[in-house]
């Protein structure tokens, strides 16, 4: 994520903004790839893009949007948004991560997945988005910040070849 993105995402969160609302707007916005291009092209005037987010947005949110494409910032759109789900999760003591397996976790699993990440992030919440993925052949990979758990079968054999090459 670049620095410009962050900034705009710390605006963005600066403005505080009805969630539901953002959330919403934002939903939108990433929901049409016709319309991030449209807002990302440098062939569309400024006067159009705005004319467009005027139709579409409301608020705060609309002036933003318009603020970024007077900026020829629009490319940065998802990493902005991005950007501002961070802040709002740290504001809210939240940790987001992945979860990768080929069989679903159990709901006891999955709440101590959780329980350890909050008490080694030191966090209230854990968001996990769920992604089954075959190529695991078993067992699961945890991504979290900047750090992997990989206690997959691929993962446990790549390390286990690793050791023997060495």
């Amino acid at each position: 994520m670049t620095q410009l993105a962050i900034n705009y995402g710390t605006a963005l969160f600066e403005l505080n903004l009805p969630k539901e609302e953002t959330k919403s707007q934002m939903d939108t916005l990433l929901g049409s790839k016709e319309l991030l291009n449209a807002l990302c092209s440098p062939i569309v005037s400024l006067k159009e893009k705005q004319a467009v987010i005027d139709r579409i947005f409301t608020g705060k949110f609309k002036n933003f949007l318009k603020l970024i494409c007077s900026q020829q910032s629009a490319e940065y759109i998802p990493e902005i948004l991005e950007a501002y789900k961070e802040k709002c999760n740290q504001a809210e003591g939240i940790l987001e991560g992945e979860l990768c397996y080929v069989t679903p976790p159990s709901e006891e699993q999955l709440s101590q997945i959780k329980a350890f990440l909050c008490k080694k992030y030191q966090k209230k919440a854990i968001r996990l988005n769920m992604k089954q993925d075959a190529n695991l052949v078993g067992g699961f990979v945890l991504r979290i910040q900047n750090y992997e758990y990989d206690w997959s079968y691929a993962g446990r054999l790549e390390m286990l070849r690793r050791k023997i090459v060495r």
